[in-house]
């Protein structure tokens, strides 16, 4: 499994273009049928799980990438993993489902209705933002000043814990600025608050990256 995972890595390295590649998928789609051909034994072993989870992880972001719904057999891989898998980036992934299904959807059917769309955005979004609030101080930065020498984005900059925290904390930022970015382009005029939101919170999110 670790050698498809390469082979993956590989090909979307050489293939840049997830539509038109038709090996974008094919190494996470047959890693997949792998894990199925091995049952429940695949998971029973800390090293099986570590690489399902990696594996449930990219199949989600090629997902997202090439614009497709998520498989049924990373659902059930997921519903697997759930009863010996449990974090924070776990959690997040199970939201990252959900608006990979949205963003598919809104490619696939281009007539659906506005309103629905900006809708269920806006719930992911908001678990988005439930999710944060339940993260520990650990995963909270430390400012530093930088007052004798202002930088772009204001006087101070975030130190974060690890590598590994601001990676998932900026993870958060960018899937939710994907979200009210489709806010943004679906919510009628008439609804001016919810347009309002979005940008403020654009806004506010590309700040905390920068």
């Amino acid at each position: 499994l670790q050698s498809v995972l390469l082979l993956d890595l590989y090909e979307k390295l050489v293939n840049k273009d997830p539509v038109s590649s038709v090996a974008w998928m094919s190494h996470v789609v047959g890693a997949i049928s792998l894990i199925k051909s091995c049952g429940d034994r695949f998971i029973a072993t800390q090293t099986g799980r570590r690489l399902a989870t990696r594996l449930a992880m990219t199949l989600a972001i090629s997902c997202g990438a090439a614009r497709l719904r998520i498989p049924d057999a990373l659902i059930s891989l997921r519903k697997d993993l759930s009863s010996c898998v449990g974090d924070t980036k776990w959690d997040f992934t199970a939201i990252v489902v959900d608006v990979v299904n949205l963003q598919a959807d809104n490619a696939s059917f281009p007539t659906s209705s506005s309103v629905e769309i900006a809708g269920r955005a806006k719930e992911l979004d908001a678990q988005l933002e439930s999710l944060e609030t339940t993260l520990s101080t650990f995963w909270a930065p430390r400012s530093v000043s930088m007052s004798a020498h202002p930088l772009l984005f204001g006087s101070t900059y975030d130190i974060y814990q690890d590598h590994f925290v601001t990676q998932v904390r900026n993870a958060f930022r960018t899937v939710r600025l994907m979200l009210n970015s489709i806010i943004q382009k679906h919510c009628p005029p008439e609804l001016s608050i919810p347009r309002n939101d979005a940008t403020e919170a654009i806004k506010v999110l590309s700040e905390q990256i920068c």
